[in-house]
């Protein structure tokens, strides 16, 4: 029972550790557009004062040149702005995870979770949140609202933005490409797990033997060789496995030429069958 216990624990920290992230991007995101409405009203704000000045020089020149008194550029103009859009592009990065934002507020709320700093806490369960929108997310699965729905297949979500990462599974589009391999993947969360192949980190670490790895799958996988637990029964003998793939094997070892094998997990049997001949 304890490692079973244990079992749980680490999914549940990979999954909240997952959801944390996806808040993290969120956030950013609201950020990015706050920021983007904010640079857009001082570019109106720029053109407006340009537009003003211009015509106040019209007003005192009785003989305007017609080629050297039209409006001036917003971009010979606004050296302000265009330091802004300057600042814009800048990449702040995080020393634990190596993860990028666009701005230094958004890395500064990323890094809560690192610090796993917890200052927004449920009202009912007390759990802990980095950032209010974690908590508001967290609230949301006890009201089981989801007001956002795919246009495709009517699943709906809590978020806005989980629509746009569901969405890729319909059209199989692949945003995000790896600057080494050229790979292409739909989500970013999974090409930054991607790139520790080529870097080599291994963020992960067993809590028992400490050895490292680059996913957190990966521990929870690995976690089976320290608990021993079988959860992948042969429904021809009812060996127990620890993994999928050793069940796979035993099947093609052992029962070829059997019965049609029907993959059983936790004793419930699955839809999908495979016919080995």
């Amino acid at each position: 029972m304890n490692s079973f216990n244990t079992t749980l624990d680490l999914a549940a920290a990979e999954i909240f550790g997952l959801f944390e992230r996806t808040i993290a991007e969120y956030e950013e995101e609201l950020r990015r557009s706050k920021e983007e409405n904010q640079l857009n009203h001082k570019l109106l704000e720029e053109l407006r004062r340009s537009k003003e000045e211009n015509q106040r020089n019209l007003n005192c020149r009785p003989e305007p040149d017609s080629d050297t008194n039209g409006p001036r550029s917003i971009k010979a103009e606004s050296p302000v702005v265009r330091r802004q859009v300057g600042q814009k592009s800048t990449v702040h990065r995080c020393p634990e995870c190596g993860q990028t934002f666009g701005f230094k507020s958004s890395l500064k709320t990323h890094m809560k979770v690192h610090a796993k700093e917890t200052p927004f806490s449920c009202p009912d369960y007390g759990k802990g949140f980095s950032a209010k929108t974690g908590l508001f997310a967290h609230i949301k699965v006890h009201s089981g609202e989801r007001p956002f729905g795919c246009s495709v297949c009517k699943k709906h979500f809590k978020w806005p933005s989980h629509v746009r990462m569901h969405m890729v599974t319909h059209t199989g589009e692949k945003l995000f490409h790896c600057s080494v391999c050229g790979r292409g993947f739909s989500q970013k969360s999974a090409l930054h797990s991607h790139t520790r192949i080529h870097t080599g980190e291994k963020p992960f670490h067993c809590s028992v033997c400490n050895k490292r790895f680059a996913q957190q799958g990966n521990v929870s996988k690995h976690m089976v060789t320290h608990t021993g637990e079988r959860k992948f029964d042969c429904s021809l003998c009812r060996t127990g496995f620890t993994s999928k793939s050793n069940l796979l094997r035993h099947v093609m070892t052992n029962h070829i030429g059997e019965k049609p094998y029907i993959l059983d997990q936790n004793q419930e049997k699955k839809k999908n069958r495979m016919n080995w001949k």
